[in-house]
């Protein structure tokens, strides 16, 4: 974003309506989790929510797939999107597909050999995006202060000009 496009109205009512929408979404992933979580359907499917209302669970693999060579990857890729797809209708029900982005991790150590596989709502604003809000409105806070402070001087600025 350039300076004029920062400085332009238009762009930031733009910008404060993409943010208003991502709150209202949101709320409302947040809320739908907390109900998939309270009627037992995550408990049901295996996940747990955490305190940002993440949706999130661990799939064990078989430690003798290791020894399967190069294939591994992909056969680890396809149990991944099989557990997903398990799991993908309890969140189109809950009209939380289009809202969520589905993270993974592979753990692999001397103990662990799992993936970590994280729902998580995928935000529709950016921090510029919040940026530039809060830059305007601190800025139309400032000006206005400015011109409250000093209406006795542009009242009188204007007499001059009109007399």
């Amino acid at each position: 974003m350039n300076l004029i496009e920062f400085l332009s109205p238009i762009v930031f009512w733009q910008v404060f309506k993409k943010v208003l929408v991502n709150l209202k979404n949101r709320s409302y992933y947040v809320k739908q989790m907390k109900t998939l979580d309270e009627n037992g359907t995550l408990k049901q499917l295996g996940m747990r929510l955490d305190m940002r209302s993440r949706a999130y669970y661990i799939l064990n693999l078989e430690p003798e797939t290791l020894m399967m060579g190069q294939e591994v990857l992909d056969l680890e890729k396809s149990r991944v999107m099989e557990s997903i797809n398990v799991r993908k209708p309890a969140f189109m029900k809950a009209n939380l597909f289009e809202m969520i982005e589905i993270e993974t991790s592979r753990i692999k150590n001397e103990d662990y050999y799992a993936y970590l596989i994280q729902i998580k709502y995928r935000p529709s604003a950016t921090i510029w995006n919040w940026v530039h809000i809060i830059s305007w409105t601190a800025s139309i806070t400032i000006l206005a202060y400015y011109i409250l402070s000093q209406q006795s001087k542009i009242v009188e600025f204007v007499k001059d000009l009109l007399a």
